[in-house]
């Protein structure tokens, strides 16, 4: 108030100003506006309640909100106005119309498959490829592409699968050893329907080596791969849902060393093998992850 009376032009907000002080009534009882320190109080609560709970109302999804968001609220950053649930349910249950175009996304997503056989003297020369079939039949392959590199000894063969569930097998022919290999798989992401449905990247890689060892002349990989669906729930009843997928490998291999073949039946065995041969068979699992994120409270429910 004393600020105002030295500008003159704002006289109608200090006018203002003094009829809103005037109303509050903050030493006794009276028939104003508001009566007592206890009301003031009440107002103020009221403002930083609606203030909070506006800001609180906005953290949800997760993946639209920030640290420094979420930090404005409250000091602790993991304050969150999403609840989740996660559940393994069979793939063969009949889906909703809502869920089944990101299942459609994810069969069709091109998944490429790169070997990197390291420490080895094998190069793109010895190197050939085939599809198994069933009842012990195959397919020989020349769509992979290879390359060698000469200062790190390592030979890398990539191919782009033809279907999810596929045996491939990769034959190296000659007088050489394996360290070891590393496996990747990898898929670009992909959007439909205005982002309502995003299946996301795939980029996943995993080393395989014996310990003071050179790998078995016939290894074998199975790759187990599971669908994990998110979805996220709009935050009103009547907003739809988003729906992002993305595939989990699980690998196992059943040897890595023929260290009890050789301790078996003699050392000299290593220096034997003209062909050194990995197999990858990948396979689907009969479930699918789900995770469902909603919000704790959604507007209305503030409101009320």
């Amino acid at each position: 108030m004393i600020i105002l009376t030295y500008f003159p032009e704002h006289k109608n907000y200090r006018r203002l100003i003094k009829t809103i002080f005037k109303r509050f009534d903050l030493l006794k009882e009276g028939e104003l506006w508001l009566g007592g320190l206890a009301s003031i109080i009440i107002v103020v609560l009221i403002i930083f309640t609606c203030r909070f709970s506006d800001m609180f109302l906005n953290l949800y999804p997760i993946e639209e909100t920030s640290h420094d968001a979420r930090m404005a609220v409250s000091c602790d950053s993991s304050l969150l106005n999403a609840k989740f649930i996660t559940s393994l349910q069979l793939l063969s249950i009949h889906k909703h119309e809502q869920e089944q175009s990101i299942f459609d996304m994810l069969d069709q997503q091109h998944i490429t498959l790169t070997i990197h056989f390291i420490g080895t003297a094998f190069s793109c020369k010895n190197v050939s490829m085939q599809q198994n079939m069933d009842r012990g039949q195959s397919i020989s392959s020349t769509s992979f592409n290879c390359s060698f590199d000469n200062e790190n000894f390592i030979l890398s063969i990539s191919t782009l699968l033809p279907q999810h569930r596929i045996s491939v097998e990769f034959n190296l022919k000659g007088p050489y050893f394996v360290g070891g290999f590393r496996l990747c798989l990898s898929g670009p992401s992909k959007t439909q329907n205005e982002k309502k449905y995003i299946v996301e990247e795939l980029d996943f890689c995993q080393m395989f080596s014996p310990l003071n060892e050179t790998l078995t002349v016939n290894a074998l990989v199975n790759i187990k791969m599971t669908k994990t669906i998110n979805r996220t729930m709009g935050m009103s009843i009547n907003d739809d849902s988003m729906y992002g997928g993305l595939w989990l490998p699980k690998l196992s291999v059943t040897t890595l060393s023929d260290a009890l073949v050789y301790e078996e039946n003699g050392e000299y065995l290593r220096y034997l093998p003209e062909r050194t041969s990995l197999i990858v068979d990948m396979s689907e699992s009969d479930f699918f992850v789900q995770n469902t994120q909603e919000p704790i409270a959604r507007r209305n429910e503030i409101i009320f």
